[in-house]
C-alpha cells in the first residue's frame, strides 16, 4: 500500500474494504471470487488490525477522471484521517 496525504475534501463516501474492491474485481453481481477473494480477505483482516472500534473506513478519490486518477481508503477517527493510502490508480 502506497501512503497517500489526503484532505477531508477528498473524502467520498464511508465504505468497507470489501466493498471498495468489489468495484474493481466483482463480477456483474459485485461478488468477489476465486483466487482474488482470498487476497481480499487477507487485506481486509490487515486493514481492521489498523483501525479501532470507533474508526471509520472512507473512498477517496483525487485527480483528473480523463488523465490521471487516484482511488484509495483512508482510515478516520473522529473525524480526522489518521492514515491514508492509494489502491488504484488511471
Amino acid at each position: 500500500m502506497r501512503r497517500m496525504d489526503i484532505q477531508p475534501e477528498h473524502l467520498k463516501r464511508r465504505t468497507t474494504y470489501r466493498e471498495f474492491t468489489a468495484q474493481w474485481l466483482g463480477d456483474e453481481s459485485g461478488e468477489i471470487t476465486g483466487r482474488a477473494l482470498t487476497r481480499v480477505a487477507e487485506q481486509e483482516a490487515a486493514v481492521a488490525a489498523r483501525m479501532s472500534p470507533n474508526d471509520e473506513l472512507w473512498e477517496w478519490e483525487f485527480g483528473d477522471k480523463a488523465l490521471a486518477m487516484r482511488w484509495g481508503l483512508a482510515i478516520v477517527r473522529d473525524g480526522v484521517v489518521i492514515e491514508s493510502w492509494l489502491e488504484w490508480m488511471s
